[in-house]
């Protein structure tokens, strides 16, 4: 029996992946690693991530956008500790416990269906959680200012990959969600990882509003191909 991909007129096999050794800031060898598994975010942007693996050996990295995406990859050995399942916001910590998130005075956060990671939206010192229920994929923001959190907004499509029209990937839609924050400007950034990685960053338009632009920066570690008719028509 002949290979599937010999009876179609036209077909092209794309790789993005990483197979570089790594190297440093605009490095002639780019380098993504193979996962992330949490991620925090500095206010200056950098967002430090850490991962249990890495075909390279670089289980940590340090990315970080200046109109390009830039890089630095760590070892485990000389990365900084991170986690983003705990946050102290305004001097009082929230953290995550089997899904569900607590603060200060051992309170249950309403509204979070499996709550992944925390992080801090820094212009206004709201509590963000990255939200990876079934029916949910989104990050909400929460104001925890008066010690009680009331929700104030959510940032992403609800039901992520599988909403709207289901599998479509989008700007907006989220998955697999492994980290968020933002820096000091406003500027959001999501990490997500599931058979590689992809990382976002929204640019602000909007501080007071909370809006941001729907195209984010996207830098993306896949391994994937797709095959196409003469027509340019996906096959699968």
């Amino acid at each position: 029996m002949p290979d599937q991909l010999s009876l179609i007129p036209n077909y092209k096999t794309s790789w993005i992946g990483n197979t570089w050794p790594g190297g440093g800031i605009n490095s002639p060898t780019p380098w993504v690693q193979n996962y992330i598994d949490e991620m925090v975010v500095r206010e200056d942007g950098h967002c430090l991530t850490a991962s249990f693996w890495d075909e390279a050996g670089n289980s940590h990295g340090e990315y970080w956008w200046n109109g390009q995406w830039n890089v630095i990859p760590h070892r485990e050995s000389d990365a900084p500790r991170i986690s983003n399942k705990s946050v102290n916001v305004l001097g009082k910590e929230w953290k995550i416990v089997n899904g569900f998130v607590f603060g200060p005075n051992g309170q249950g956060l309403n509204g979070v269906f499996k709550a992944v990671a925390l992080g801090i939206y820094r212009p206004k010192n709201y509590l963000m959680v990255a939200d990876d229920g079934a029916s949910q994929h989104v990050i909400k923001f929460f104001d925890v200012s008066s010690g009680n959190a009331v929700q104030v907004k959510t940032f992403g499509h609800d039901g992520g990959i599988g909403g709207g029209i289901p599998g479509q990937i989008t700007p907006m839609k989220f998955w697999a969600i492994t980290g968020c924050g933002s820096d000091s400007q406003g500027n959001l950034y999501v990490a997500m990882s599931q058979e590689g990685v992809i990382l976002r960053r929204y640019q602000i338009i909007d501080p007071n509003g909370l809006g941001w632009s729907e195209i984010p920066a996207e830098l993306i570690g896949f391994t994937s191909w797709r095959a196409r008719t003469s027509t340019g028509r996906p096959t699968g």
